[in-house]
This record gives structure tokens, C-alpha cells and sequence, in this order.
């Protein structure tokens, strides 16, 4: 599995449509439908439900979308690990929180560290806890902020 054809398949998820996707990404409809014939193949089940006019995510295709992003985003994150300015910190930190009372104080926080950090970037993810530590083990989360009680094991907290 290409992570080129994990971009494809979430733009197609985006825009409903092949053709408008193909036109954002660049490329022609005949290729991205063949890319996206070849991973349903690969995957053994249908993503999408097409008519003439629209695109849409069968269950297993809305179940996909998010493992896509997820490893899309990995990715990405990569690439800017490996290319950070080593003078200038850059980059992207996941933060997961559930909802809390001090968000606000992280927004805070966040706004304080992006002045003398203006080269990071802040992905916020609003779930509960059991998602933010499934999140955490895979790596997509950098920091979960959750609520007691919270299996700690295997964690550096606060």
C-alpha cells in the first residue's frame, strides 16, 4: 500500500466526486480510478458506492478514512521530523485532550510557546480517553491530556 494512494483515496472521500479529485491532485480520472480499483483490490472490499454523479464511503470506506489519515498524517510527520531546521525548532505537535474546563489555559499556553516558536505548528483532537490513549500507542498524538482515572503504565504524566 502507497501512502500516494492513501492521499488519493482520502481526496476522493473529501470530494465526493472522482473527477473533482482528480483535479485537485493532478491527475488524470482514468489513473486515479485505477488507483483506487487496485487498493479496493488490495483491501478485498469496496470503499465506494458510485453513481454518475457522486462518490460516496461504504461503511468499510468510512472505516478505512480514518486509518488513512492516521497513517497519512504519520507521514507527513515524518518528512518534517527529517527536515526540521536544526537552527529554528519546526514542526507539528499532536496534542489529544478530552474536553475540560481549562482548555482554555491550553490555548493559552499554546499561543504563549507558537511567539517564541513560530515555526510549530499545533494539531488539536478533541475524543475521549480511551481513543487519545489508542491514539498515543500509535503514535499519531504527541500529548493526550485526559481525565483521572487513566491507565498511566507505560506513560511519562503530569
Amino acid at each position: 500500500m502507497d501512502i500516494r494512494v492513501l492521499e488519493y483515496f482520502l481526496a476522493v472521500a473529501q470530494e465526493q466526486n472522482i473527477t473533482r479529485a482528480s483535479q485537485v491532485l493532478h491527475v488524470t480520472q482514468p489513473t486515479l480510478s485505477r488507483q483506487l480499483q487496485q487498493l479496493e483490490g488490495e483491501l478485498g472490499v469496496k470503499l465506494f458506492d458510485r453513481t454518475n454523479h457522486n462518490t460516496v464511503l461504504t461503511e468499510e470506506g468510512v472505516i478505512f478514512r480514518r486509518r488513512a489519515q492516521d497513517i497519512v498524517s504519520m507521514a507527513q510527520k515524518a518528512r518534517e521530523e527529517l527536515h526540521q531546521d536544526e537552527v529554528e525548532l519546526s514542526g507539528t505537535i499532536a496534542v489529544g485532550s478530552v474536553e475540560l474546563m481549562s482548555v482554555w489555559e491550553l490555548g493559552r499556553l499554546i499561543a504563549a510557546f507558537q511567539e517564541q516558536h513560530p515555526q510549530v505548528k499545533f494539531e488539536l483532537y478533541s475524543s475521549n480517553n480511551e481513543d487519545i490513549d489508542d491514539r498515543l500507542h500509535q503514535g499519531t498524538l504527541d500529548l493526550g491530556l485526559c481525565l483521572e482515572p487513566f491507565n498511566t503504565v507505560g506513560y511519562e504524566y503530569i
